[in-house]
């Protein structure tokens, strides 16, 4: 049985289809796969352990897909590279079906988790959360549909979906959801013109944060560019052993809120405000209003004003055009390193793969290329989409680990409706 915090029934009321999937949301078994899931990121590895895990589908069904060596290592990535202890998210947002489950498995392994969670709200320790993912994704038997390739064309078939591989090979599914994860990484055009040597993007392959701790220690002066939660978090992580003061670069000043959108987004109580609008712009105006980007919570500001009051960090607002001015003045200088904490480009995640697909099968986009689909999530019979994918019907929540929830509930909705039968 699912179980959820939020009825699905109640989560989907008074949610108005944009556009009428012709014939079933999913296609019939025909293929090699009932269900490919392309990435295996936080939204693809919680969609598996729910299909397989919790809706039945026998694991030789399924595929997870992603061009990592094991699910979630980019996650993994992303994460270590800030430096944080403890997720922004509560402790009942986790990749397992089963809300109780990270409270479960903590319970049998308290020893190993000297501060499980941070206050308020029970926010888990990072060791915590990641383990118990690997954990859930082994119990039930996700990890054994992984499949490590890159996947360069997506193509419709007749009744099902194939991928085609960076090796040439060729996978079949009947059913494809498309979780890719964020888009390419975000950095000002004037930081090409810098030194590569001396210069990362915090979310890069290159980037090795014990390295430019080091370096910081030795007496290199850092420079971080940027003021979301990612940024202040590498910098305190720097700062903390550096012997020179960090600067921090950025747009505005410090933003302080818990979460990055009231948490009311996670459920009805807002959500049918955001199913009332018809018109897909009006949903993309609306996401942009109420989001908190460029911010952190209470405790993190709290510490970074204490690291700025005894002047080991150095905070710069300023407009882009000065701080491209100072960023390029600080490279000037001998023993310095820029570090750009700057994000996600807002493109499309895998938009550049999915765009013949789009075109071929005239799938509807909104504003920025985003998918307009119906509330099940499926974008054209049998192709679904997950993460920031979904957010023009998921809502603000749509790229976070209740945005992999939520989506799950859509489709625990499609194997009620008896389209898919376990």
């Amino acid at each position: 049985m699912f179980r959820s915090f939020f009825f699905p029934d109640e989560a989907m009321s008074g949610i108005t289809v944009p556009w009428e999937v012709p014939g079933n949301s999913l296609n019939p078994r025909r293929n090699q796969y009932r269900f490919i899931i392309l990435g295996a990121g936080i939204h693809g590895s919680y969609l598996a352990n729910l299909l397989v895990g919790e809706l039945g589908l026998p694991r030789r069904e399924l595929l997870l897909i992603d061009r990592e060596e094991q699910p979630l290592d980019a996650w993994r990535r992303y994460t270590g590279a800030t430096g944080m202890t403890h997720l922004r998210s509560t402790s009942v947002h986790h990749l397992d079906p089963e809300p109780t489950s990270l409270r479960s498995y903590l319970n049998q392994r308290r020893d190993r988790y000297p501060e499980p969670y941070a206050s308020p709200y029970n926010r888990p320790a990072l060791s915590l959360f990641n383990d118990h993912a690997r954990w859930s994704l082994k119990r039930s038997g996700a990890l054994d549909s992984y499949f490590r390739g890159e996947v360069i064309a997506v193509e419709a078939l007749s009744g099902g979906y194939a991928l085609t591989l960076r090796d040439g090979s060729r996978i079949s599914g009947d059913n494809l959801i498309l979780a890719p994860g964020q888009g390419g990484l975000n950095r000002p055009p004037w930081a090409t013109e810098l030194p590569e040597e001396r210069q990362a993007h915090l979310f890069s392959r290159e980037y090795r944060p014990e390295e430019w701790r080091k370096a910081a220690a030795a007496g290199e002066r850092i420079a971080v560019v940027g003021a979301g939660i990612s940024a202040i978090q590498a910098a305190l992580h720097i700062a903390e052993i550096s012997r020179e003061p960090l600067t921090i670069l950025s747009l505005h000043q410090p933003r302080t809120h818990q979460f990055d959108s009231d948490p009311g987004w996670i459920g009805p109580r807002y959500l049918a405000r955001f199913a009332a609008l018809k018109d897909s712009a009006e949903r993309r105006r609306l996401l942009r209003e109420v989001r908190y980007p460029g911010s952190g919570d209470p405790a993190l500001m709290e510490r970074l004003a204490k690291f700025r009051s005894s002047g080991r960090i150095r905070f710069v607002s300023a407009s882009a055009e000065e701080i491209e001015d100072a960023g390029r003045g600080f490279m000037e200088e001998k023993g310095s390193r820029m570090l750009f904490a700057t994000g996600f480009s807002g493109e499309v995640p895998a938009g550049a793969m999915l765009s013949p697909l789009i075109d071929t099968l005239k799938l509807p986009t909104g504003p920025a290329g985003y998918p307009v689909v119906n509330p099940y999530l499926a974008w054209a019979p049998g192709l679904l989409v997950a993460g920031a994918l979904a957010e023009l019907e998921i809502g603000p929540v749509a790229r976070n680990i209740s945005g992999a929830r939520r989506g799950g509930e859509r489709l625990h909705r499609l194997f009620s409706r008896g389209e898919v039968k376990a």
